[in-house]
């Protein structure tokens, strides 16, 4: 059998298709190696979506060396049971659970969708455009829940999470590629053609956009990390320190930086263990963090030391601040641990020759007045 050059280029688009595929496996078994939970499954997911995918491009790669009713029913298997997997990747992703219904649902879905395509084709051949025309309905379903998983859980949305949600979008408006081609034209070889642009930018762009998605969650999973205190979740001394630094170069810069020490605190660790302290600190700085607006900043600076910069404050609302604060720890801390919480506070407020050092000797020599006043209490400087 001779082939015309048109023939032996989509025979080569769809075979780039494979490798593509294939490329997308080995990553995915690779990356999911080192996930749990909910990320691993949802990697679990993405994995046989490439699989399946691979093998509906295999499909079409030897379709010429089957019957046609063999193809007609593997592909559309094949693809519908793909879009259900972005699907169920995705909501992995974002931690939902996959209810048995739409597992029910999916099953019924790919197995109707398929004998229905098989029925029409087996019984009224001449009806390529119809078939079309349903299987980009069905396909638009599932994608449009994909995106609506992406929509409803923008709050959450990352680098990698808006990218999965591009693709989504995207996967929509390819599989509508192949039905106005058909309608355009109505020729099967122009339809050909449609199909396999389409599988080129499905393929590239899920793979490039499942890339970003787990890539991204790395590179923000070790960023996290480099600026938190490990214990209290905090922001730690350096990311404190480079924050608060490009606040104060910020002309007319307006704020509080306060310095909160655990009073006694070596005591409690000596009397109660290193858990007890543990204990301590995570408590105190949740109690401390309740207090934070969406401007201020709090880190712990060192051992039982916290610091805080209170953006856009004035001195008083910024003691009467502090003071609750001070309550807060002395009468909840104290309920949930089996010994009494106080804290020590110095602040000082910030003026247009304050550098971060020159910032931070006001508010440490403060609160080193605090502790000489019998601790307990809030000093300004």
């Amino acid at each position: 059998m001779i082939y015309s050059a048109s023939d032996l280029i989509i025979f080569a688009s769809v075979l780039n298709n494979i490798l593509c595929s294939v490329v997308g496996c080995l990553f995915l078994l690779q990356i999911r190696s080192g996930l749990s939970g909910y990320q691993r499954l949802s990697a679990s997911y993405f994995f046989l979506f490439f699989l399946l995918l691979g093998s509906a491009f295999f499909a079409m790669a030897i379709r010429s060396w089957v019957p046609l009713g063999y193809s007609v029913l593997i592909n559309n298997a094949l693809y519908m049971s793909v879009a259900y997997l972005l699907l169920f990747g995705t909501l992995s992703w974002y931690k939902k659970p996959i209810k048995y219904w739409l597992w029910k649902l999916a099953v019924i879905h790919v197995l109707a969708y398929t004998a229905v395509q098989y029925v029409i084709y087996y019984n009224w051949p001449g009806t390529l455009q119809f078939r079309v025309q349903l299987a980009f309905f069905n396909f638009i379903l599932v994608y449009l829940a994909a995106c609506w998983v992406c929509y409803k859980n923008r709050h959450l949305n990352g680098r990698g999470e808006r990218m999965l949600a591009l693709s989504a979008v995207v996967c929509m408006v390819a599989a509508s590629f192949p039905t106005i081609a058909l309608g355009i034209t109505n020729s099967p070889d122009y339809y050909r053609v449609a199909v396999v642009v389409t599988q080129n930018i499905v393929c590239f762009f899920l793979l490039g956009s499942l890339l970003s998605l787990f890539l991204f969650k790395q590179i923000d999973w070790h960023y996290e990390r480099s600026i938190r205190d490990e214990l209290t979740g905090l922001y730690n001394r350096r990311y404190i320190n480079e924050r608060i630094s490009k606040s104060l170069s910020n002309s007319g810069s307006r704020g509080v930086i306060a310095v909160v020490d655990i009073d006694h605190f070596k005591k409690v660790n000596d009397s109660f263990g290193h858990d007890v302290g543990d204990n301590t600190l995570i408590a105190v700085s949740n109690i401390l963090k309740s207090f934070m607006g969406q401007q201020d900043l709090i880190g712990r600076y060192g051992g039982e030391e916290f610091v805080l910069f209170l953006s856009q404050r004035d001195s008083e609302s910024v003691k009467t601040l502090l003071e609750e604060m001070s309550r807060a720890v002395e009468t909840k801390a104290s309920v949930m641990l089996p010994n009494p919480v106080t804290i020590s506070v110095g602040y000082s407020e910030v003026s247009n020759e304050d550098t971060l050092h020159s910032l931070f000797s006001k508010a440490d020599s403060a609160l080193y007045m605090a502790k000489r006043n019998g601790r307990n209490c809030i000093i300004k400087k």
